[in-house]
């Protein structure tokens, strides 16, 4: 026998230290598509009264704050959603919760509050980080005495972006004590951002055969590890894996 289990957990953009486990989420839904856009997740909360107001009579739910009587959600908040079809029963009620179970960590955009005749309810709609990543304007001068290889910005960017307190991935070389939402690392550290110049070894167009010649480092030091704009083969394509 096995059973279904997930959980939420709400980390306010205001308060990134004590995240929280949702317990009153009666409804969740991910999509997840090829394109990133689409990546979507929605969640429906309970929003049960727990508080009374000043005034003796306003009653407010569990996500209403006390003071300005106003959702306590912001954009940018984080939802963090895991699910697991436990089989050893020895994982039900435990913190079962990790990167292998982990579908997706996503950005608050929008949220409301749904009152009907005898309950309320919050709803979130969240966005995948990928998504806000690539629909983000990001200005920042990289000239030569910045001296980044081109691996090296889409590194510096995925991080300028994603840093937070409670991030998944930590960072590297001048950022090894940094946490960020986007596993922003080179191929040459154990990521995907492709920082590794190479060369066929075969001549054979349909052979895909390569020598690894130089690892350009995300700042250049030395005029050898820069790639030749007239060597074609030298200009692979960056892939960022979140």
């Amino acid at each position: 026998m096995s059973v279904f289990d997930w959980k939420v957990q709400w980390t306010r953009a205001v308060d990134t230290a004590n995240p929280d486990i949702m317990d009153d989420c009666v409804q969740l839904s991910i999509n997840k598509s090829t394109e990133i856009k689409n990546n979507i997740c929605q969640v429906t909360l309970k929003n049960s009264p727990v508080y009374i107001a000043d005034d003796g009579v306003t009653i407010l739910g569990k996500y209403v704050d006390t003071d300005t009587q106003l959702l306590k959600f912001d954009e940018d908040d984080e939802i963090r959603v895991w699910a697991a079809q436990l089989s050893d029963a020895t994982e039900v009620g435990t913190d079962w919760a990790d990167d292998d179970r982990l579908l997706g960590s996503f950005a608050v955009e929008e949220f409301q509050v749904q009152t009907l005749e005898n309950h309320s309810r919050v709803q979130l709609k969240c966005v995948d980080y990928a998504y806000l990543l690539f629909n983000s304007i990001y200005n920042f001068s990289y000239g030569v005495s910045n001296t980044f290889t081109a691996p090296g910005v889409v590194r510096h960017c995925a991080r300028k972006f994603s840093e937070s307190a409670s991030g998944n991935y930590s960072g590297t070389d001048h950022d090894a004590n940094v946490r960020y939402n986007v596993d922003a690392k080179f191929v040459s550290e154990g990521g995907s951002i492709e920082d590794q110049r190479r060369k066929r070894t075969s001549a054979d167009p349909d052979v895909y055969s390569y020598d690894v010649s130089t690892t350009l480092d995300g700042a250049l030091n030395a005029t050898d590890t820069t790639i030749s704009l007239v060597d074609a083969s030298s200009l692979k394509m960056l892939v960022m894996q979140q």
